[in-house]
C-alpha cells in the first residue's frame, strides 16, 4: 500500500471521529433549576419534562433538577400530584446552558368532591358463594305487610296460609317444605321460640333483612336443612326507637315497640323488642251446614266464623356490652 493510501485513510478516520464528537456534544445544552414549596423547602420527586418529547427527569432531595436536550424551542412542564402544573416556553441555544428561576408550588388543586364507593351488607351477602336472596325489610317499615307476604314475592318461595291472622301456613322453598326448610332468628332456630313467634306474626319493624338460602346452608347456621333456610336478621342500630300500630279488618290489631340504646364510651347496650297481635278472625265463609237432628246437609250459605280469634304477645329484653376489644357482642336476655 502506498503512502497516499494511508494518508487518505487517516483523513477519513479523522472526519468520522470529529463527526462522532460533534454528535455526542450536540445534546449538551442543559436545563437546570430548583422546585420549592411556599415555605421555601425543596420538593423532591417533582416531574420535569419537555412536552411532546421523551426528555424527562425528577427533582432530587434538594429540589434541584437537570435535563439535557438538543437546541430548540420547547414547552417546559413541571408537575406535582395535588398541585397545578407549571408550564413555560423556553429556547435552548446551541452550546448554552439554561438556568430556570426557582419554581414555587403554592396553590393546591381544589377538588369539587370525593366519591367513595362501598358495598352494603346486602350486596356483600349476595356475593357469597351461596345460592341466596336477600329481602331488605327496611322497605316494608310502616306498612301493613308481614314477612310471609313479603317473602311470597321472592323467587322460588311460595307461602299458603289457611286463614287469617295467626293461622297455619305452608312454606315452600324451591319445592321443598316442612322439615326440609329451617327458620332462624339471628342464627338461632325459631323452633326454640314456640308458636307465638312465627313468620306470619313477626313484626316487620324488628327485622333488618331476611336471608333466604336455597339448597346449601352456611355452616354457621348448623342445620341439616335439605331444602334451604330462612334467617331473619334483626336491627343492630346502636340507638333508635320505633313504635308502630296498625288496625285492620275483623278487629285486627298489630302493635310493636323496638328500642336500642348504646353508650358510645362504655359500650353498655340495652335492647327491647315487644309486639302484640290480635284478631277476631270473624270473616265469613261459604259452607254447607249440617242439620244435627237429621244429619242432612243444608243448602250452602255464608256464615260468620265465631270461634277463631287469635292473640299473641311477645317481648325480649337484652343487656350487655358491644363493640369492645374482647367481644363484638356480649348480651344476656330474657
Amino acid at each position: 500500500m502506498t503512502p497516499s493510501f494511508y494518508k487518505a485513510l487517516s483523513g477519513i478516520l479523522l472526519t468520522v471521529f470529529l463527526n462522532i464528537q460533534l454528535f455526542a456534544q450536540s445534546p449538551g445544552q442543559a436545563i437546570s433549576g430548583a422546585v420549592r414549596d411556599a415555605d421555601g423547602k425543596p420538593l423532591a420527586a417533582v416531574t420535569v419534562s419537555l412536552k411532546g418529547t421523551n426528555f424527562t427527569t425528577l427533582s432530587d432531595e434538594t429540589g434541584r433538577y437537570s435535563l439535557a436536550a438538543p437546541a430548540g424551542k420547547y414547552e417546559l412542564v413541571v408537575s406535582l400530584a395535588g398541585f397545578k402544573s407549571s408550564n413555560r416556553i423556553i429556547t435552548l441555544l446551541p452550546g448554552t446552558d439554561l438556568v430556570i428561576p426557582d419554581i414555587v408550588f403554592s396553590d393546591g388543586l381544589q377538588l369539587e368532591g370525593v366519591e367513595v364507593t362501598g358495598k352494603s351488607a346486602n350486596r356483600r351477602i349476595k356475593e357469597q358463594a351461596f345460592n341466596l336472596n336477600v329481602l331488605d325489610a327496611k322497605k316494608l317499615y310502616n306498612t301493613s305487610a308481614d314477612l310471609n307476604h313479603a317473602l311470597n314475592q321472592t323467587s322460588g318461595v311460595r307461602v299458603r296460609e289457611e286463614g287469617g291472622v295467626g293461622s297455619s301456613f305452608s312454606f315452600s322453598l324451591n319445592g321443598f317444605s316442612g322439615r326440609q326448610v329451617k327458620f332462624f332468628l339471628d342464627g338461632i332456630p325459631m323452633d326454640n321460640f314456640g308458636s307465638s313467634l312465627t313468620l306470619n306474626n313477626f313484626p316487620v319493624n324488628m327485622a333488618d333483612r331476611v336471608e333466604i338460602y336455597k339448597g346449601v346452608v352456611p355452616v354457621s347456621l348448623g342445620a341439616d336443612a335439605l331444602g334451604g333456610a330462612v334467617n331473619i336478621i334483626t336491627r343492630a342500630n346502636p340507638n333508635f326507637l320505633d313504635v308502630s300500630y296498625g288496625y285492620g279488618s275483623f278487629n285486627t290489631h298489630k302493635a310493636s315497640v323496638n328500642h336500642a340504646y348504646t353508650n358510645a364510651k362504655s359500650g353498655f347496650t340495652v335492647r327491647t323488642n315487644a309486639f302484640y297481635n290480635f284478631s277476631d278472625n270473624n270473616y265469613k265463609v261459604r259452607v254447607q251446614p249440617i242439620d244435627l237432628a237429621t244429619g242432612q246437609k243444608q243448602p250452602a250459605r255464608e256464615v260468620e266464623r265465631f270461634h277463631d280469634s287469635y292473640q299473641s304477645i311477645g317481648a325480649q329484653v337484652e343487656a350487655g356490652i358491644t363493640n369492645k376489644k374482647y367481644a363484638d357482642k356480649l348480651l344476656l336476655g330474657v
